[in-house]
């Protein structure tokens, strides 16, 4: 009897501590940066911008920032009331081990579906890890669009929430506001680059987007989801890390300045 008693306490104290692990995670996963945003602050040019469809035999994955773009982003910085305090900073030069910070809950990987849909394809692993539901490329009404100002555009309209762009950025700067996306504001980030071979990268795409889900606490290393990989079956290249200097270099090397979400 006394045994059975204790078997029942045992299973009772587990019961509490899953059910509660269930209920922390979600209500983590709930803590990411859904700032509502404002649509009168972007000029009617930006917003007209973002509903132009492109060709759908546009054969690149990325269009390059016009200089409107670029100059209304320039210098916007996240407000102190979207980051929260880490409890134990990481800072360059610490003695401290650094370590990876993901996202709190599962990231979702989808693949492009066309040659020229990688941003549709980061903006529904994008939707689906942070809201739980994921639009299928032909609902993502914005043709095969492929700017970053209009993957911005297209969620405060569609989901009422904040990212911001990123043009013409030094590394340091990079590397700030990705570890403030992921590790401050629970979210990830959209990059525009340029993958070659010969630098490391598995594929040669001169205008890409990945999606960015994690970030190691010195921001030396991060954690990358490719959709081209998905759109040829490419199994093994769904996932993989690059070392930041890396990912910026990969950043820097269109012609044109793609830019990045965050």
């Amino acid at each position: 009897m006394f045994k059975l008693f204790n078997f029942k306490i045992i299973v009772s104290v587990a019961l509490i501590l899953v059910c509660s692990t269930v209920f922390i995670s979600m209500a983590h996963a709930s803590e990411n940066r859904k700032f509502p945003i404002d649509l009168n602050e972007y000029p009617a040019s930006l917003k007209d911008n973002a509903l132009i469809e492109i060709d759908d035999n546009y054969s690149s994955g990325a269009l390059g920032a016009t200089q409107e773009e670029i100059d209304f982003w320039k210098g916007k910085t996240r407000p102190q009331s979207e980051l929260k305090i880490k409890a134990s900073p990481f800072t360059k030069g610490s003695r401290l081990p650094a370590y990876w910070q993901p996202l709190s809950y599962a990231f979702y990987y989808y693949g492009q579906e066309a040659n020229n849909t990688c941003s549709k394809a980061c903006l529904r692993m994008l939707m689906k890890s942070v809201t739980g539901s994921a639009p299928s490329e032909s609902n993502i009404n914005l043709g095969a669009f492929a700017s970053v100002n209009a993957m911005i555009i297209w969620i405060a309209s569609n989901h009422g929430f904040q990212y911001y762009g990123g043009f013409n950025a030094s590394q340091a700067t990079m590397e700030q506001n990705l570890d403030e996306t992921i590790a401050d504001c629970n979210m990830p980030a959209i990059v525009g680059l340029g993958e070659t071979t010969v630098s490391g990268w598995p594929y040669n795409l001169p205008n890409h987007y990945v999606s960015i889900y994690s970030i190691m606490s010195d921001q030396s290393w991060v954690a990358i989801a490719d959709p081209w990989a998905g759109f040829i079956g490419d199994t093994n290249n769904r996932w993989y890390d690059r070392t930041f200097s890396v990912l910026y270099d990969a950043y820097r090397r269109p012609q044109i300045e793609i830019g990045y979400l965050w």
